[in-house]
């Protein structure tokens, strides 16, 4: 009987030890479940957020494009008007306005 008490007992530890470990596998796998749904929710966050970014890069890229098309312009219309006053003043010999008489001598 003694035996069979003993035996008993170590029947209930370990069923109580496979509980205890049965429970710690569940929690131990939904906490796995829970790391990887966070984890596939921080890939998509940041899947999401690179392709901001490309857009924004893609954004940024073709207004530089346009700004340097313009620099491209207006230095070219700044070196052919520069050049058409060039050319104005070599075609035109150099007037002072001082040198230049509007006025009657007798004015004076």
């Amino acid at each position: 009987m003694k035996l069979s008490m003993e035996l008993d007992e170590e029947r209930s530890a370990a069923a109580v030890a496979a509980n205890n470990a049965m429970a710690m596998i569940t929690r131990l796998r939904a906490e796995k479940a829970s790391v990887q749904m966070e984890a596939l929710q921080y890939q998509r966050m940041m899947e999401e957020h690179v392709e901001y970014d490309k857009e924004a890069i893609k954004i940024l890229n073709d207004l530089l494009a346009k700004r340097d098309e313009r620099i491209t312009e207006w230095r070219s219309q700044s070196l052919s008007s520069s050049s058409d006053e060039k050319s104005r003043d070599q075609d035109h010999e150099f007037e002072s306005p001082l040198v230049k008489n509007d006025v009657d001598d007798d004015q004076f």
